[in-house]
């Protein structure tokens, strides 16, 4: 049955009227001549048609319907109950028409003249005629005026709409709907911004359904709120009003009176669409009737926006003056504009994605760049380090190596000559004097670099043990003294510790070789009559030793280059105080390898102060405590030394024999266990570089003979790892060192051994 959601009037109007229209319906039958055709409930019966849809009581149901090839219209009545009213409906579509006939004759087959009827109109196309449609609309609104039915008026309390459209309206709102379309399918393959379609679409949608109010209503809009946070809520973005007086809703919040309800959001999802003539009797849920009144809205739309199957908002339509009946067409051109507006809702964020991803891509590759930048700059300075670190260092060896030389040929010159010419005994002293001193200074040159290289590598690990402060330090006073006072340098101990703060648990060679390199270079960049200070408190568990200068300082903006590798901060320093620019880097290492910090505050030409806070590392104290350190070697005692490097051999015979020590090298090291059990050595030197037997079966043999004979053992090696040292020490090995030899660390590391074993 034909209902006002397909019609196009839907009128509440007395007989007398309606019979008025049917009569219009007769004379344009008669004004379209033979090929027009007239329907109503007479006509049928006349044709004694039985089994209709129709009662054969037709003062409850009437009808009209008129086609020719000029114009098709179907008039539709229902009488109103205990009243002399009748509620009219009137449409010129179609389909609806055909629909209605289909509905009418039941079944269809056994009338032919009505099968008929509906071939002939599916093979009718209409092509109105200016004249008679004119004609036809004339008439149809002077018999709704002259009966004074206004759109707004209600007859014995049944509503009144009067939606009708004339043909040619209707024609021209279906195009201006194409033309939107097209307009939005323009606009997003422009990929223009939102906000402008958004807002010319719902302006235009507005103006050509004659909307009181359209709006788009967002959900989880990110807004920053007064105390800085992000909170996702759901409100009114866009809005288009037909006038000023209608009230604004724009950033409105509660629209949907739905937050908190999943079930209408699903529903909403699945393509759900409210539809609501009147407000005042919908059965609305009361929240939303409430809202509805405060916005004084009469009649509403709403349509969902789904954008990848998830629910991004609404356009809701308003009718504020009046109520209205909302059209199938209306409603799916809404439809229609929702799908469209998600299309561009999708483009926009996918667009808004892809511009933030090439904004991090962009910035990403502008990180590399500076990065690489960086790098490159980098390489270039450490290159040009490097250049001047090898000048330099050619500088520094060859200096005490044609020292070496000159002074050794002169003296083995001179040593072949008579008697009488033979040099002086204090020449010769002097020369060799002058020869251990720059045989010295190769040596500590030597050492700095390969200590570098193994801290540097990981390959340098502690030799933790208990040591007294005052000793270091008074070491340290002691063989820096004499080149303080060549240099013309006061050099002064300050020590501040309590009677219970003098022992402490550390690397004593390493700390010494930290202070020493500082305390070596406060003498050479301090002008003469200046002044050094070593400076020693405790704090807590920590140790802090403090060198103050009255040197030549640093500038600010190079302090942060003082402790990089091959660096001196002026080339011409280089020239003056010499130095291979490895002393502060090795330093810094060996102060972080001791999980200590270094700092610096300096002042240009007026000094620097540098400050060392070591821990004491007694949880990581050595398997066997030494009593003291720097004392005198006790005398008339048997060492070992097992090696097949002559060189190695030579130099320690000849060290411990002077310190009046027994040496005896075992060259033939295949079965050397006989030989150790006959000596009774109170010392063992391995030299583990040895091919002829299996390292892991000889230290386990020779464990074996130190629990009888008690004896040390101590193991020299070039590079050592805390792994290998590991190894080593659950071999039963006590002590390494490291090569190449030094006398002063080999009489000291011997000297703590065999205190130990007393």
């Amino acid at each position: 049955m034909l209902t006002y959601h397909s019609s196009i009037l839907n009128r509440t109007l007395s007989r007398a009227i309606f019979d008025q229209l049917c009569f219009l319906w007769q004379k344009m039958a008669d004004l379209a001549g033979e090929t027009a055709l007239l329907i109503t409930e007479e006509t049928i019966e006349e044709n004694q048609i039985h089994g209709l849809y129709l009662s054969n009581n037709f003062t409850d149901e009437r009808f009209c319907l008129l086609i020719s090839g000029q114009i098709q219209a179907l008039l539709f009545a229902k009488k109103i109950p205990d009243q002399e009213n009748y509620q009219v409906n009137l449409t010129f579509k179609n389909e609806i028409i055909k629909d209605f006939l289909i509905e009418l004759i039941k079944p269809l087959e056994k009338y032919p003249y009505l099968r008929d009827l509906l071939v002939s109109i599916r093979e009718i196309n209409v092509n109105f005629e200016p004249q008679i449609y004119e004609q036809f609309t004339m008439n149809l609104l002077e018999i709704l005026v002259q009966n004074n039915i206004a759109p707004e008026s209600e007859l014995n309390g049944y509503p009144c709409f009067f939606d009708y459209q004339p043909l040619d309206v209707m024609l021209h709102n279906s195009l201006e709907q194409e033309r939107i379309l097209k307009q939005m399918t323009l606009q997003i393959s422009q990929n223009q911004d939102l906000l402008i379609i958004i807002q010319m679409t719902i302006e235009e949608v507005r103006s050509l359904l004659k909307l009181d109010r359209l709006v788009i209503y967002q959900l989880n809009v990110k807004l920053t709120n007064e105390t800085g946070q992000t909170e996702s809520i759901d409100l009114v973005t866009y809005e288009t009003k037909s006038s000023e007086n209608i009230n604004s809703i724009l950033h409105s919040r509660d629209e949907t009176c739905f937050s908190n309800k999943a079930d209408s959001r699903l529903k909403y999802c699945q393509g759900f669409s409210l539809i609501i003539d009147d407000i005042a009797n919908s059965n609305l849920e009361p929240c939303l009737k409430l809202l509805m009144k405060r916005l004084e809205v009469k009649a509403k739309l709403v349509t969902p926006i789904i954008v990848q199957d998830k629910l991004w908002g609404f356009i809701i339509a308003h009718q504020c003056h009046n109520i209205r009946n909302w059209q199938p067409n209306e409603i799916k051109f809404i439809n229609h504009i929702a799908q469209y507006l998600a299309i561009a809702i999708y483009q926009s964020e996918s667009s808004y994605q892809l511009q933030q991803q090439q904004k991090i891509l962009e910035q990403q590759i502008e990180r590399r760049a500076t990065e690489l930048r960086d790098a490159l700059l980098a390489a270039e300075i450490a290159n040009q380090s490097k250049t001047e670190f090898i000048g330099n260092m050619s500088h520094e060896l060859r200096t005490p190596l044609t020292c070496v030389i000159g002074l050794s040929s002169t003296l083995l010159r001179w040593s072949f000559s008579e008697k009488n010419n033979l040099l002086p005994i204090e020449k010769q002293r002097q020369y060799l004097q002058n020869i251990q001193d720059s045989g010295q200074k190769l040596l500590g040159l030597i050492n700095d670099i390969l200590d570098f290289s193994q801290v540097e590598a990981g390959k340098s690990i502690l030799d933790i043990k208990e040591f007294s402060l005052k000793n270091l330090c008074f070491f340290l006073i002691k063989i820096l003294k004499e080149e303080a006072e060549v240099n013309q340098i006061k050099l002064k101990l300050e020590l501040i510790l309590e009677e219970n703060q003098d022992l402490f648990c550390g690397d004593t060679e390493r700390i010494k070789q930290i202070l020493l390199n500082l305390l070596s270079n406060a003498i050479k960049f301090t002008p003469a009559n200046g002044r050094v200070i070593l400076r020693v408190w405790r704090e807590n568990n920590r140790v802090l030793f403090q060198i103050e200068d009255t040197g030549i300082g640093i500038s600010q903006n190079k302090i942060p280059l003082l402790f990089e590798k091959f660096q001196q901060l002026e080339s011409s320093r280089q020239k003056i105080y010499g130095g291979a620019g490895l002393g502060l880097a090795l330093t810094k290492q060996l102060i972080e390898l001791h999980q200590g910090t270094i700092e610096v505050d300096s002042t240009l030409d007026q000094g620097s102060i540098f400050t060392v806070s070591l821990p004491n590392l007694s949880n990581y104290l050595s398997k066997n405590k030494h009593k003291s350190d720097y004392q005198e070697l006790p005398p008339g005692q048997t060492i070992v030394v097992i090696t097949q490097n002559d060189e190695i051999a030579t130099l320690i015979c000849e060290m411990f024999t002077v310190a009046k020590y027994q040496i005896v090298w075992l060259i033939d090291n295949s079965i050397p266990f006989k030989q150790i059990k006959i000596i009774n050595p109170c010392l063992i030197i391995i030299d583990p570089n040895f091919t002829d037997i299996n390292q892991a079966d000889f230290l386990q043999e020779l464990t074996l003979l130190q629990t009888i004979k008690n004896f040390k053992i101590l193991i020299l090696t070039d590079q050592l790892t805390s792994e290998i040292w590991t190894i080593y020490s659950d071999a039963g090995v006590d002590d390494y060192l490291s090569l190449p030899l030094e006398p002063q660390t080999l009489l000291q590391k011997v000297n703590s051994l065999l205190i130990s074993n007393n």
